[in-house]
């Protein structure tokens, strides 16, 4: 991504190129100390670089709601895309490429979430529950467990998302050999590589 010179001179915000409000430092671009207004760096980030997914799920206690966050978390590893858990209604169903139930349909008939498999389900999308453990595989090519969706390939090799070279970092919308991890922003998991997770500022929408 090319930079203006106000942001690589520290003056502007790297996310949002204003040159209003206070800053902190960042981190570095080609030598360059950077700077970004604290709600630029903590909002979501953005999704134009894939599909992202919904994740619902049961939301009684506390432990529902942990298990719904590690089950995002599963689709995004797995799916290689930016997976949202749903902890209210307020989401627009169709900005999303599917929605995936954390259990069975059946369990979230009393969890307010329910209304979003509605929404899904009227538009035509897909809603996706738990594939059975007897399908689930490993990548043939990394090994990679695929107990969210088996994907296999018109060979009937089983790959998973990054060997299909469908991930792209959230922060540099680039894809490469370079470890990528998932990373929480607020209530969505992005996936992103290691050495961008750990010092670039997402990119702005």
């Amino acid at each position: 991504m090319a930079y203006t010179p106000a942001q690589l001179d520290g003056i502007a915000c790297i996310v949002c190129a204003d040159e209003d409000g206070v800053m902190a430092p960042v981190g570095t671009v080609d030598g360059c100390q950077i700077f970004a207004h604290r709600s630029c760096v903590d909002k979501p980030a953005p999704a134009p670089f894939g599909p992202a997914f919904l994740v619902v799920g049961p939301l009684a206690t506390d432990d529902d709601v942990d298990n719904l966050r590690g089950y995002a978390m599963d689709v995004a590893t797995e799916m290689g895309a930016p997976t949202v858990y749903a902890t209210h209604t307020d989401y627009s169903v169709t900005d999303f490429a599917a929605v995936f139930v954390l259990g069975s349909i059946a369990e979230l008939r009393d969890a307010p979430t329910l209304v979003l498999v509605a929404e899904a389900l009227a538009a035509g999308m897909q809603v996706l529950e738990p594939q059975s453990p007897q399908v689930a595989g490993r990548c043939d090519e990394c090994g990679q467990a695929q107990t969210v969706r088996t994907v296999t390939d018109e060979y009937g090799d089983t790959l998973c998302a990054g060997c299909r070279e469908e991930v792209t970092c959230a922060w540099c919308t680039e894809a490469s050999d370079a470890t990528m991890e998932v990373v929480e922003r607020g209530e969505m998991w992005v996936p992103a590589h290691a050495a961008c997770a750990s010092g670039v500022v997402p990119v702005a929408a």
